[in-house]
């Protein structure tokens, strides 16, 4: 996905529709698995580069937890990684970036 450059982030609607692409695919993976070696399995890289606000989302900072806590069996499997960079990050950011790793897990 792409983000906007005008100013009006929506960080969490981001997260929240690439998880749910993810999971989608990873639950069809699962039920696959055993077809699959490990060198065809498809596997994702989620990579949240962001300053941590979000001013337009349509979701909240609470369901985009929840969804990638979601997304933890396709991390237990081996399917999905997530790499959060934080660039010059305001201190009410840092918390909701804090909130959004935690959920994610081990990153």
């Amino acid at each position: 996905m792409t983000g906007r450059t005008d100013g009006r982030t929506a960080l969490y609607d981001a997260i929240l529709a690439t998880s749910q692409e993810i999971l989608k695919h990873s639950v069809s993976l699962k039920l696959l698995q055993h077809l699959l070696d490990d060198k065809k399995a498809r596997r994702f890289l989620l990579v949240v580069l962001t300053d941590g606000a979000d001013v337009c989302s349509k979701h909240t900072l609470q369901e985009t937890c929840e969804m990638l806590a979601q997304l933890q069996q396709a991390k237990e499997l081996g399917l999905l990684k997530i790499l959060f960079i934080g660039v010059q990050l305001e201190a009410s950011a840092e918390a909701a970036m804090k909130r959004l790793t935690s959920a994610a897990g081990d990153c």
